[in-house]
This record gives structure tokens, C-alpha cells and sequence, in this order.
């Protein structure tokens, strides 16, 4: 998580966005994601950052397509959709 990096959402005009820069190791993942896939209505977004977190621990050997499928399925509630939800995964050499 680049918790140093947090400003407003893209597109609401802002500048002087935060940075963080950080050192990867080969093999390492980069997933980008929009609100819509851990935010839900009834529960505090920690709780979607943290089941993420865990389905992310638990699929890494997948390929990043693969990886990014098993995440959006995996979020999908029960009782529909109500949010967009989008990601990006890269595998990082």
C-alpha cells in the first residue's frame, strides 16, 4: 500500500499531487484499482483494503490476467453491483 501518495480523486483538477517513491524487487505485482472494487456501503473501506489484501496474498502465483480476474470475481457481492470497479495489474521485472 503507497500510503504516502493519497490525494484527491483523478479528475477533480488538483494539483501538487502527493509522491512516494518505493524500491521493487523482481517478480513483484503493481495492482491499481478504482474504489468500486473494495468500498461497499455497509462495511468501513479498511475492511475491503484488508479482504483485498488477503485474496492478493493468496492468488500471487497466477499471471497478472488471471490475477486481476480472480479479483474482480472474487469481489462481485452476492446482491449486485453498485459501483464501477476496475483494475490493473502488472507483474514487475
Amino acid at each position: 500500500m503507497l500510503d504516502e501518495a493519497r490525494g484527491p480523486l483523478v479528475g477533480f483538477g488538483a494539483t501538487g499531487r502527493p509522491e512516494q517513491v518505493i524500491t521493487y524487487l523482481p517478480g513483484s505485482y503493481l495492482l491499481l484499482f478504482t474504489d468500486g472494487l473494495v468500498e461497499r456501503c455497509d462495511e468501513i473501506i479498511d475492511a475491503g483494503f484488508a479482504w483485498l489484501g488477503a485474496a492478493f496474498a493468496a492468488a500471487t502465483a497466477l499471471d497478472p490476467t488471471s490475477l486481476c480476474k480472480v479479483l474482480i470475481d472474487q469481489s462481485l457481492p452476492r446482491t449486485g453491483r453498485d459501483d464501477d470497479a476496475a483494475i490493473l495489474c502488472a507483474f514487475l521485472t
